[in-house]
């Protein structure tokens, strides 16, 4: 039967001090004075200003005219069809969030802490939603899962003459969750991966001291580490 099981950290040993009498600590700390002193050059930041500001005429645009629209302009923002559409937009943000991050995190789990056979296959498969636009994903998902789409053709031989609408809240949740889980599950594999620096390895070893069970491996160890990611 197969099972999955968090695969062990590498026995890792940490230098003691030398002559010089630095450790471990010692350099990161000087590593990380060391970044926080040094500052981008001038050909990277100007074209970074230039494009952000670039960027943000829309929005300047925007916020002109409706400071041009005088008393009808609020009058708009204010009525109850406004209103109505801030919510459900809020309320699509927090159902995809919440769904991408159910979807990403243990996948994260699965593909970089675990022995799951073919795991960089599973690592690169889960990414491959990124290559597909969104607007070209909705038409996709229109045409495979409508209420006449090729999954009704599919099952029209077994009496099926109509699916449940796909459109609305439920279509735009469904879509935007499969094509931009990857967004989260990226930076979470990347952190719990084997691109984690050595001296964090032991983590996941210490999360299962005497006592502990192994399926608390992730919550001890990995999921610090996934926050930044998930946010």
């Amino acid at each position: 039967m197969l099972t999955l099981r968090p695969r062990a950290a590498r026995p890792v040993t940490l230098p003691h001090p030398g002559r010089s009498g630095g450790t471990l600590g010692d350099d990161r700390s000087r590593a990380v004075a060391g970044r926080q002193t040094e500052r981008p050059p001038l050909w990277i930041v100007l074209p970074a200003v230039l494009v952000t500001l670039f960027e943000l005429l829309p929005l300047l645009y925007l916020v002109a005219r409706a400071l041009d629209a005088g008393e009808n302009g609020w009058r708009m923002l204010l009525r109850s069809r406004t209103l109505e559409v801030v919510l459900n937009t809020a309320a699509l943000a927090g159902a995809v969030a919440v769904s991408t991050i159910a979807i990403a995190v243990p996948l994260a789990w699965l593909t970089s802490r675990t022995d799951l056979p073919g795991r960089a296959f599973w690592s690169a498969a889960a990414s491959l939603p990124l290559v597909i636009p969104s607007y070209i994903g909705a038409v996709v998902m229109v045409a495979a899962f409508g209420p006449r789409g090729m999954l009704q053709s599919a099952l029209a031989p077994l009496g099926v003459e109509r699916l449940p609408s796909i459109y609305g809240f439920s279509g735009s949740w469904l879509t935007l969750t499969l094509f931009t889980y990857p967004y989260v599950y990226l930076p979470c594999e990347r952190r719990c991966g084997t691109s984690i620096p050595h001296w964090k390895r032991p983590l996941a070893a210490s999360a299962t001291v005497p006592g502990g069970p192994s399926w608390r491996s992730p919550y001890r160890s990995c999921a610090p580490r996934r926050r930044p990611g998930g946010y």
